[in-house]
């Protein structure tokens, strides 16, 4: 399997620190079964943030590419970086429908979520930001990528305002 720098250094992180390996126990609804679900998004945040304020470093310099072609190279892998606000961003805009009333009332603790309602509302997000940068598509051409997709409707401050 080969890993691109950014899967290599959320990987690492996630074993490595603590911190980075938020990772959630889900249960399916009769109890029956538990798998483990790992978002990293902390060690995907860091990531980001690292990728997009250092140039690549090739063979012991630094090489100079086309800054878009470098994101969408070393970026591509982080289609999860959802965060509570860019789900509530998405089901603002109608993208998200919910339609669990037990989701439907955690969503409006969201400081309090952190449970199979959780896991499954940023699971959906992060499926919906894939699809619509599918959806995006020009043949060959990516208007918009699933990462710029994920700093898009997570800094979207008051969605009602848009409307």
């Amino acid at each position: 399997v080969q890993w691109t720098f950014s899967e290599y250094l959320i990987q690492n992180l996630a074993q490595t620190f603590p911190s980075f390996c938020d990772q959630e126990l889900l249960t399916s609804r009769q109890g029956r079964s538990q798998i483990k679900v790992g978002f990293y998004s902390n060690a995907q945040y860091f990531t980001r943030d690292l990728l997009l304020n250092i140039r690549l470093l090739g063979e012991n310099i630094a090489v100079e590419i086309d800054r878009a072609a470098q994101m969408n190279i070393e970026l591509s892998s982080l289609t999860s970086m959802a965060n509570r606000r860019t789900i509530f961003n998405l089901k603002k805009l109608g993208v998200l429908e919910i339609f669990d009333s037990e989701i439907l009332s955690d969503f409006e603790v969201w400081h309090t979520v952190n449970n199979r309602s959780h896991i499954l509302l940023k699971a959906a997000c992060v499926i919906a930001i894939d699809d619509i940068a599918g959806k995006l598509r020009l043949g060959d051409f990516e208007r918009l990528s699933a990462w710029q997709l994920d700093l898009l409707f997570g800094n979207i401050n008051q969605v009602d305002k848009l409307f």
